[in-house]
């Protein structure tokens, strides 16, 4: 007589490294924002798929399918999260107004994408900046072109308009890279230094100071001169 345990299909078996089944509705796109939905209270270091998985409520194989590894999710993780930024910052900043209106729609859209995913710069420099792979490359060379042409654009306008002095675009858009970042992945210092929590009210008044040293300057303006 034939063993009916054996016989029987077992159908809570772990699928292989293939298509998800019919039944499954969770696709790419779901996995890498719940990815990204992860990454804003959880560091990128010591992250796995496993974990991802149990957040995305999915089995472990279906990330497998999709990305290979735990590599390919997190370079397309950060793709997204490069183009989703630089699309808000582009749209704020091809509206009409002065140099000044420009710039602090820059700097306080930043801002605030730069707390709501407070460990993307970290996902873009422990993981994407450490894989020399063709993909990797081709997301790092395309996001520097793209945030390059926004400053470019931004300092165009102004010196056409004759608001703004020239200078390099390069320099200035690292500028704007290291202060956004640091005030939120430094924030227990930034704290400190202020001491209070970082805000909607102290973000906005460290933006209007990024807006002003950037238009102003340090040096001591002249005095206008009295009237003859």
């Amino acid at each position: 007589m034939p063993d009916e345990t054996s016989a029987t299909p077992k159908t809570n078996r772990r699928r292989g490294k293939g298509r998800p089944g019919e039944q499954s509705t969770v696709g790419k796109d779901a996995l890498i924002q719940a990815t990204i939905d992860l990454l804003r209270t959880r560091s990128v270091v010591g992250l796995t798929v496993v974990e991802i998985a149990k957040h995305a409520q999915v089995d472990p194989n279906l990330i497998r399918y999709y990305f290979d590894d735990l590599g390919g999710l997190l370079t397309a993780c950060t793709a997204k999260m490069m183009a989703d930024r630089q699309e808000a910052v582009r749209e704020l900043m091809s509206q009409r107004g002065t140099a000044e209106e420009r710039l602090r729609q820059r700097v306080s859209t930043s801002l605030r994408l730069q707390r709501q995913d407070p460990n993307f710069h970290r996902l873009v420099v422990d993981w994407l900046f450490s894989h020399d792979t063709t993909e990797a490359r081709d997301i790092l060379e395309r996001t520097a072109a793209r945030g390059l042409g926004l400053t470019v654009n931004f300092l165009h306008a102004g010196e056409t308009a004759g608001e703004l002095r020239k200078v390099d675009p390069r320099c200035l858009n690292i500028a704007f890279i290291g202060m956004f970042e640091f005030f939120v992945s430094a924030q227990p210092l930034v704290e400190a230094l202020f001491g209070r929590p970082v805000d909607d009210e102290l973000t906005d008044t460290f933006a209007e100071f990024v807006v002003d040293l950037i238009l102003n300057g340090l040096r001591k303006q002249p005095s206008p001169a009295a009237p003859g």
